[in-house]
């Protein structure tokens, strides 16, 4: 029997079959867009931010989030609604003529990758954050859909890479008794959420997950 160690950041011991949950990816194209398409695309970028918001509000009142885990995702909800970052994904639209998911994906990442490169925890969660999000609008431009867990008929301990904070808020706590992931520390919002919810996590596990 192998034995991993790693950071114990929400209290309780989960015994249960593992169940590997894949990282998230989209592949967007940098086809052109037409002048005439402009527009469309613009809307198809606001409206998809109007459908993650009202997600994120449909989370936060079905899990009933309070505290810690209250604040992470209202600082979603106010990162979506960023003017500096709507006008930097118009602004790539109009004038480069690329659809709304590639844009989209430039201007997250360019903010994301920012954050990444200070080395301090609270700037790489900060990172985390612009994935999650750039995450959230480009399913929605997408119809694509989050790795659902109601096919789960036991329970299980969920092993992954890393998990977002959306992917840690929307898993259900019938069924996920545990968590265990590749990356993260005591102050990662995979702890706080996990800790939020009462599911017995531990995080920088290393290679766990292959």
């Amino acid at each position: 029997m192998e034995m991993v160690t790693g950071i114990a950041v929400s209290p309780g011991i989960a015994i249960a079959k593992t169940f590997p949950l894949e990282s998230e990816e989209f592949v967007v194209t940098a086809r052109p867009v037409e002048p005439d398409q402009v527009d469309g695309e613009l809307e198809r970028f606001r409206v998809a931010v109007e459908e993650a918001v009202a997600e994120i509000t449909e989370l936060r009142q079905s899990v009933g989030m309070t505290g810690e885990l209250g604040q992470l995702f209202e600082a979603h909800v106010v990162l979506l609604r960023d003017p500096k970052i709507h006008a930097d994904v118009e602004e790539a639209i109009r004038d480069e003529l690329l659809p709304a998911e590639y844009c989209v994906r430039s201007v997250f990442t360019h903010h994301g990758d920012r954050m990444a490169a200070v080395d301090d925890e609270f700037f790489a969660e900060r990172a985390k954050d612009f994935r999650d999000i750039e995450h959230r609008i480009l399913r929605r431009l997408s119809g694509a859909r989050q790795q659902e867990m109601a096919c789960l008929t036991e329970q299980v301990v969920i092993v992954a890479r890393d998990l977002t904070p959306s992917q840690t808020a929307s898993l259900d706590k019938e069924k996920v008794v545990g968590i265990a992931i590749d990356v993260g520390g005591r102050t990662s919002h995979t702890a706080i959420v996990a800790r939020s919810l009462g599911i017995p996590a531990v995080v920088g596990l290393k290679e766990v997950s292959s």
